[in-house]
């Protein structure tokens, strides 16, 4: 058996190319110009898209610490309002910012694969905060002002209050800074 020598890549494609019809060889450039430029394109939009939902996805991340931020702020406002002066309409507004404050609750993202271990943690002591502030909030409220564990009743919401202010500045700065740092 005698081996035959392999044509090299370069003596294969050669003599073909040289073969082909000055229109073939333009056709087969033109068609990998566009090919190039549909790939590319198709690269760009799915970057882009990526880009745009990541991004959206912080901002509605943000929107929705910061709703919450806003919503215990307002609350604690109308809740010491109402304390002060029991009326028809401050114990309306307490019950619409108490409202207010658990839908923002619940809209927190609270996903562990999609916020990271840090925003899961801060949003977990949200909602155990919160669970513990509604019973102090409701029965302050509910006590009239001269029960004598008013005072302590009333200080011990207060606390509570400004427990959740505080974590949820935490939550609303680790949301930032976590969009910040995807960006970076």
């Amino acid at each position: 058996m005698i081996n035959k020598p392999l044509k090299s890549p370069e003596n294969f494609i050669r003599p073909r190319w040289i073969s082909i019809s000055l229109k073939e060889k333009f056709s087969a450039f033109a068609a990998a110009v566009v090919l190039t430029t549909a790939l590319s394109a198709l690269l760009n939009l799915f970057m882009a898209n990526f880009a745009f939902h990541g991004f959206g996805t912080i901002l509605d991340d943000n929107a929705k610490c910061y709703r919450f931020q806003t919503a215990i702020s307002q609350e604690a406002q109308a809740f010491n309002t109402y304390v002060r002066d029991k009326n028809a309409d401050s114990l309306k507004a307490y019950h619409t910012a108490c409202e207010e404050t658990e839908a923002a609750l619940s809209s927190l993202p609270f996903s562990y694969g999609a916020i990271g271990g840090e925003r899961y943690a801060k949003t977990w002591s949200i909602r155990n905060a919160y669970e513990s502030y509604v019973p102090a909030r409701d029965k302050a409220a509910a006590m009239a002002s001269a029960s004598p564990d008013y005072v302590d009743t009333l200080y011990e919401a207060f606390g509570l209050q400004g427990y959740l202010a505080q974590y949820a500045g935490d939550l609303t700065a680790l949301t930032l800074e976590a969009g910040n740092s995807d960006y970076l």
